[in-house]
């Protein structure tokens, strides 16, 4: 997904999240009627975000920036303007690292001149390239044309493909150099059809009891693990002389 004006959070379609700008003035008046006073807005809009998204998150920051000036003429004591995370780092070829200082740019524009303190969630991109999950390969197979390649580990461990639909860099440890020569399906543990890291994916020779690398899975992984069918949580192993 990667962002773009479309996300799991904002778009053109209707969502859960927020306050819509024609809503703003009823949020108000239920504020005021209970006694509440608002010192903060948040925004929660990007996924992934890289350079090219940047224009999509000017435009929503923009929307947003609009809806913060109302409360501050409505007499709100905004002390805080959350831009949300979202922060992106390359994940596929070809992608570049996100201009830290275009990214800064934006929001100066919006909001520095409010004096407002500016909080920001970057999280992912702080973490995501330094973290990768190690499964061990346990089955191989044809079913029906495709090649399954099976997995000693589940969604249950690591869920971006399931709910992100993001795509994972896999590396076969034993074979790191050698070239792609089929595309298979990479499957988990979890006995559920949808339990996948990856359909139709370039991948080199490999046997059972081979070891894949599933790399910069440092963002959402161990933090979002779950007990699903009871297995258990995997181990970390973590190397402190290297942060």
């Amino acid at each position: 997904m990667r962002g773009h004006a479309e996300s799991l959070y904002s778009g053109a379609g209707a969502t859960k999240f927020g306050i819509y700008e024609e809503d703003l003035d009823r949020a108000l008046q239920i504020a005021a009627r209970h006694g509440h006073t608002i010192d903060a807005a948040h925004v929660h809009l990007a996924n992934g975000m890289l350079d090219d998204e940047l224009p999509a998150f000017d435009l929503a920051l923009g929307k947003a920036a609009r809806m913060v000036r109302r409360l501050v003429d409505a007499g709100c004591p905004l002390q805080e303007v959350n831009v949300g995370g979202g922060l992106g780092t390359p994940l596929y070829e070809g992608e570049q690292p996100l201009d830290l200082d275009a990214y800064a740019g934006i929001v100066a524009e919006h909001f520095g001149d409010l004096g407002v303190a500016i909080g920001v969630e970057p999280g992912e991109f702080l973490t995501n390239q330094a973290g990768l999950l190690l499964a061990e390969v346990v089955t191989v197979e044809s079913r029906a044309g495709t090649t399954f390649v099976g997995l000693d580990c589940g969604w249950n461990l690591m869920n971006d493909h399931l709910i992100y639909g993001r795509k994972i860099e896999f590396i076969v440890c034993a074979r790191a150099e050698a070239p792609a020569t089929q595309r298979v399906t990479v499957a988990g543990n979890i006995n559920e059809g949808d339990d996948l890291f990856g359909e139709d994916v370039p991948f080199p020779e490999v046997i059972e009891g081979d070891i894949v690398a599933m790399v910069s899975i440092g963002g959402y992984c161990q933090n979002m693990w779950t007990d699903h069918c009871g297995r258990p949580r995997a181990g970390a192993l973590f190397f402190e002389e290297r942060a």
